[in-house]
Parts: structure tokens; C-alpha cells; sequence
């Protein structure tokens, strides 16, 4: 970096900008500047940038930042990376390393002037290359990928209401329907909501004339609050996000035949088009800005916090930090994991058998796949069965004494045979009915 930097402090707010000006000895170049957060203003933010960086000397370099808040920044972010050209250094801080950084200059006040020179100070004190850029394609698959993740949370809502009226209003429905809502129960509910409409018009599909004898359970109390119409427009709902989810995966897997096909990721057994398109569009192609697997595991926080205090007893936790789409992506991952790659599955196992719980082993078990996909991105090689079957063969003959006794036989790993054996089953199953 030259001796001479103007550094640019923007705090962003919905409606406006906060601008700083600083030189490199943390001068005040001029009273903080205020913006509107519009096209106009970041041309004007731009030119007053470029006329103060001209009190420094000629061909200053220019580092401009602000913090990362919601959707706010992402128009001021794509307007000067298409237009920063090379004197420009654009950065998109943490807003929580920024907040501990004014905290440690004891500047306890919060305002949008006070943030806006905080940034300022933070972008000279800690120097460091630009940001991550996801390209067009990228940055199409984070939004697709995170907008369908947010329909499933939100059919998982629906779901758990659904299940609370039924078991309300029609007590013992799920030895009817059982666990789960087929698409032609959701159907039979949103055409019937009583008896009298069964009587009126019998179903003419056979698949929903054993559902008739829902409305026999009924409660027959009376002042009790009926759910009838609700239980109706919330299998609606349920539908349509059915639909739209399959439509968003449709897309989803139309961009990676079309951009990624057959990608390195996909070679992995467990992972499957969904989990490739969050993977790519959180953190892209590579993963060179991540130095050590440590730091990729730290960035999707899949690691565990320990609480102890005294004599308290002592317990792990997963930690709340980290980018919670990829994570929840790798989580996920896990179940499809433990049926076709055998590697995995003999980790998960080799947990369980120690008396780690299924949550436990899980959360393991999606750390080291994360480790996994760090490997290849890195390698740039795909996926070898050759490999991971030799290496549970070495792992199984390695120190089989470290496990314990459990009713009178030793709780080690499951041999290689058995191993290679459930390998095969998994092998004649379709990957696209257990993998997202």
C-alpha cells in the first residue's frame, strides 16, 4: 500500500450515506458527507472521492468500505465494483468486527457519523485484499438456493400447523393417514371439509375415498373451537409451496447442467445438484482465500463451543456463528451421506458406537464432510472409492484396543466387509431419490 491512501468510512441506511474522508495519518479530509442511497448519490460519492484523493497527490489509491447490513449495501457494493477501476480497493466489512473495534477505542456512542469514522480507522488499521465476488451465475444460485431454502422452512411451518389442527379437531388421524401428508390427502382436504360435503358429493377418485372416515373423528363437544376451515387453506398453502419448491429445484438444477456440468462436488457420493448450487453460490469455485480446512470449517460454523464453570459439568454445543445456508446445506447433507459413501457411513458408525449421540455424530459427521469438500476444491480431483475403501481398511486395523467394552464385546468399527457390503446395496438405488 502506498504511504499516501485515502480511505472512504460509509455507514449505510436505508434511505442515506454516511461518508468519511481520511488520510493515511487518520486526518479528517473534510465534515463527514451525507448521500442518498440512489444511483445519483453514488455518483456523487464517487466524484467527491475522486476530487479529495486528488489533495493527496496524483494516483492515490482509494480503499473504500462498509459493514455487510441486510440488502442495504448491495446496490452501493455492484455500482463501484463495476466502476472502481484500478486505484480502487472496494471492501464489505463484518459489522460486528467493526462494532468490537469502536468498542475497543472506548467510543461507546453510536451514531451514523461515529460509524462512519470508525470504518474509516477499521480500513487502515486492518488491511486486506478486496471481498469475495460471487460471478452472475454465482451469485443466481445463492438467490435461488436461499429463497428455496426459505420455502421449506416455511412448508415445515405449515406442515407442523397442519398436524396441530388435525390432531385437534380429528383425534387419532394418523392411523388414517399415517406420518406423513400424501399429495392426495392434501387434495381430499382442501375439496371436503365436513361430512355433509362428503354426503353431497362423494369423491370420485379412489384414492381419496379412504379418507372419508376423517370427518367420523370429528369432536363432538360443543364450544369446542372448530379448525375445519383452517385445516382447508393451510393444505392449500401446502401445495403451493410443493409446487413452488419443485419449480425452484427445476431451476436450480437448469443452471448447473448448464453452467457446471458434471462438476468435481457432484463426483462425491451424498452430495447431490442442491447441495452443489449452495455450495458454489456461498463461496464459489475456489476456496483459496480459506488458508486451512480450519478456516473454511469456521466460516460454515461447524464447530462446537464448550460451557464450564467451576464444577459445572462441562458441555458442547454447536456454535450459532457461521454462514447458516451452507451449513444448514451440509447438514442436510449428512443423511444421504451415510447411504452412499461408505467412508462416511463408517464414521457415523464408528461415533455411534463410542456413545456419541445422533445429533453429535451428525454434527461430526457434516464437519467432515465440509472437510471433504475443501479437499477436492482444493485438489481439483474428483472423488475416488478406490481411496476411501483403503483408507477404512487402514482405519479398522489401526488400534481397535481404544474402544470399549459394551456387554461383554469390544464396540469398534464395522469391519471392512460389512462396510463394502452395504456399499454394494446402496449402489442399485437411484442417487436422485436420496440426494438434494
Amino acid at each position: 500500500m502506498s504511504p499516501k491512501t485515502l480511505f472512504v468510512g460509509v455507514d449505510v441506511a436505508g434511505e442515506g450515506l454516511d461518508v468519511f474522508f481520511m488520510d493515511q495519518d487518520e486526518r479528517a479530509l473534510s465534515s463527514p458527507h451525507h448521500y442518498p442511497n440512489l444511483l445519483e448519490g453514488f455518483r456523487l460519492l464517487r466524484q467527491d472521492t475522486l476530487a479529495f484523493s486528488h489533495l493527496l497527490g496524483k494516483s492515490v489509491p482509494i480503499v473504500v468500505g462498509f459493514e455487510s447490513t441486510g440488502n442495504y449495501h448491495k446496490n452501493l457494493e455492484a455500482f463501484f465494483k463495476r466502476r472502481k477501476g484500478k486505484r480502487f480497493t472496494v471492501r464489505t466489512l463484518n459489522p460486528y468486527q467493526v462494532k468490537q473495534f469502536r468498542k475497543a477505542h472506548f467510543t461507546l456512542s453510536s451514531t451514523d457519523r461515529i460509524n462512519a469514522k470508525a470504518i474509516a480507522k477499521f480500513l487502515k488499521v486492518f488491511p486486506s485484499s478486496s471481498s469475495f465476488s460471487p460471478s452472475p451465475v454465482q451469485l443466481r444460485l445463492r438467490n435461488l438456493t436461499r429463497f428455496r431454502r426459505t420455502l421449506v422452512e416455511e412448508r415445515t411451518r405449515y406442515v407442523n400447523r397442519l398436524r396441530k389442527n388435525l390432531r385437534l379437531s380429528y383425534p387419532g388421524y394418523r392411523k388414517l393417514v399415517g406420518k406423513n401428508f400424501p399429495f392426495s390427502f392434501l387434495a381430499f382436504l382442501c375439496s371436503y371439509t365436513s361430512l355433509e360435503d362428503v354426503r353431497k358429493d362423494p369423491p370420485k377418485k379412489t384414492s381419496w375415498r379412504k379418507y372419508t372416515s376423517l370427518f367420523l373423528l370429528s369432536k363432538k363437544e360443543e364450544g369446542y373451537p372448530s379448525f375445519q376451515e383452517e385445516v382447508k387453506w393451510v393444505a392449500e398453502r401446502i401445495i403451493e409451496l410443493r409446487e413452488q419448491i419443485k419449480s425452484l429445484e427445476k431451476e436450480i438444477e437448469k443452471v448447473i447442467d448448464t453452467f457446471y456440468p458434471d462438476h468435481i462436488l457432484l463426483s462425491i457420493p451424498g452430495i447431490g445438484k442442491i447441495t452443489c448450487a449452495t455450495i458454489l453460490g456461498e463461496i464459489g469455485e475456489k476456496v483459496d482465500r480459506f488458508f486451512t480446512p480450519k478456516d473454511f470449517i469456521g466460516y460454515i460454523g461447524l464447530y462446537p463451543v464448550v460451557f464450564q464453570s467451576g464444577k459445572n459439568k462441562i458441555f458442547f454445543k454447536m456454535t450459532w456463528k457461521g454462514n447458516k445456508h451452507l451449513k444448514m446445506a451440509l447438514l442436510l447433507a449428512t443423511a444421504s451421506a451415510r447411504c452412499n459413501n461408505p467412508h462416511m457411513r463408517n464414521f457415523y458408525n464408528r461415533l455411534r458406537a463410542r456413545g456419541k449421540s445422533k445429533k453429535a455424530a451428525g454434527g461430526a459427521l457434516a464437519r467432515k464432510l465440509a472437510t471433504l469438500v475443501y479437499a477436492i476444491l482444493c485438489s481439483g480431483k474428483r472423488w475416488d472409492e478406490g481411496i476411501a475403501l483403503e483408507g477404512i481398511k487402514k482405519g479398522n486395523e489401526m488400534a481397535p484396543q481404544n474402544f470399549p467394552t459394551i456387554g461383554g464385546e469390544r464396540a469398534g468399527r464395522p469391519s471392512f466387509n460389512s462396510t463394502l457390503k452395504s456399499t454394494q446395496r446402496c449402489k442399485g438405488k437411484s442417487r436422485s431419490t436420496c440426494q438434494r
